[in-house]
């Protein structure tokens, strides 16, 4: 799978189960990678790539208790863990979690939407495509002379027997102007 397939069909986490796994696994491996490197660099903001992958499957009571522990672990394996100014840097972190959170969710929402309101639209596109087919069968086949114009008075779809009752030759009519047939109108 291609990386731009991937961006556009969203990640392979089909449900909300082997989501939380992938997630939990992922976040350990951060956790851990976090722990292993050099005292003074942070990982952290690698945290919100699985809150990206598990918005979309959570609530948003979830999304912000996925978020207080992302703003711990990160502040855990921080070079000033648990220093000064804790309260305003466990604050935005954790505004910046649930935040990023909230937009994955809103975007994943957004995307479904578009994509019913898409197959709604393709199958009603269809259905109308085949009352038309039906509705020109029945004009072309009428004994009756029947003929659409528009607005401008442009002839849309005319049949055999409008053709006759105007003594035109077979499929003249459509495009052509009313006016000279039937001036009246």
């Amino acid at each position: 799978m291609g990386f731009y397939r991937l961006l556009r069909n969203g990640f392979p986490l089909p449900n909300r189960r082997v989501a939380i796994i992938a997630v939990g696994l992922l976040t350990d491996a951060i956790a851990f990678t976090d722990w292993l490197i050099v005292p003074n660099v942070s990982l952290g903001l690698l945290y919100c790539i699985p809150m990206l992958l598990v918005a979309a499957h959570l609530k948003p009571g979830e999304i912000a208790i996925v978020a207080l522990a992302y703003t711990f672990l990160r502040e855990q394996f921080s070079p000033v863990a648990w220093g000064q100014d804790l309260g305003p840097r466990l604050a935005t972190t954790f505004v910046a979690f649930v935040g990023t959170g909230f937009l994955a969710r809103e975007i994943d929402l957004r995307k479904k939407t578009v994509e019913a309101y898409a197959s709604a639209l393709a199958e009603q596109v269809s259905l109308r495509a085949v009352s038309e087919q039906q509705l020109r069968g029945l004009v072309e086949g009428s004994p009756a002379p029947i003929l659409t114009i528009d607005p401008t008075g442009k002839v849309l779809m005319a049949n055999e027997a409008t053709h006759e009752l105007l003594r035109c030759a077979s499929q003249s009519l459509p495009g052509q102007s009313i006016d000279s047939y039937l001036p009246a109108l």
